[in-house]
């Protein structure tokens, strides 16, 4: 919520500067051009996962059930670079850098001998299981390239490298039926990596002034394998309720993302 509040009022600011300083700045086909340097201010809602090599499975009342795949987290992120039409095409590169924390996988939840997880939070029978640990998604470096279906709005695909920091604490697996339940964790000493994968978006952009722009994109970072000192896993079962989660060799780490951002263009 922290980094929700920073980031609105960031690009509240943002707005006001630019609307004062290029108020009378429109777009003015055909002279406009995509061409220039930019630099921008965005608000992503990320979706990390985090999957055990050795899988996960989750019943519920004897029947399987996906298991969470995906923990969401809010970043704010900076960007810059430059772009050139050429022509009907237009082809740039860009440097973003995420703000804020990391993303935890364990589902908000902080397992200790004290603490009870999500399972157990509610009246309905249930049973998670994966990965405990957090991603720290750091940014990318990407190649741009599009088309303007309109002289002010651009059409384009992304891809590129992606960073991330990431932490494996251990596997995790709870299970709850009939007002009761049971939990397993198999902590491992955590272990800690910066990873460095691929990354691959589309997105548009829309020219408001011939500075300021706005976008929305959609972006996909797979970050590769981390390795861990494994094999270990965590599975339990109340009546017809049962979690595992098992960790042979490693965790694949993946992050898909939306993003809005408004960018000024120098």
């Amino acid at each position: 919520m922290k980094i929700r509040v920073i980031a609105g009022l960031a690009a509240g600011a943002a707005v006001l500067f630019a609307t004062s300083a290029f108020a009378q700045d429109t777009v003015t086909p055909p002279s406009w051009t995509w061409t220039q340097f930019y630099a921008g201010l965005g608000v992503s809602d990320n979706l990390a996962q985090a999957t055990p090599d050795g899988g996960v499975s989750t019943v519920v009342d004897g029947t399987p059930q996906l298991a969470p795949g995906v923990i969401q987290g809010a970043k704010a992120d900076i960007l810059a670079g430059y772009m050139h039409q050429f022509g009907g095409v237009v082809v740039g590169g860009e440097a973003d850098l995420d703000l804020g924390g990391p993303i935890s996988l364990n589902r908000g939840t902080v397992y200790n001998n004290s603490s009870i997880g999500p399972c157990f939070q509610g009246t309905t029978d249930c049973a998670i299981a994966g990965v405990s640990g957090n991603l720290d998604t750091l940014g990318h470096i990407r190649v741009l390239a599009g088309v303007p279906v309109l002289p002010s709005l651009l059409v384009f695909g992304t891809t590129g490298v992606a960073f991330a920091n990431a932490e494996i604490d251990g596997a995790y697996s709870e299970a709850r039926q009939a007002g009761s339940g049971s939990s397993s964790r198999n902590w491992n000493t955590p272990q800690t990596g910066t990873l460095v994968g691929w990354t691959i978006g589309i997105g548009a952009q829309y020219a408001v002034t011939n500075h300021i722009s706005l976008r929305g994109e959609v972006y996909h970072d797979f970050y590769g394998t981390m390795g861990s000192n494994a094999p270990f896993s965590a599975n339990v079962t109340a009546g017809t309720s049962s979690a595992s989660a098992s960790i042979v060799k490693g965790v694949d780490f993946q992050n898909t993302a939306a993003r809005a951002a408004l960018i000024v263009g120098f």
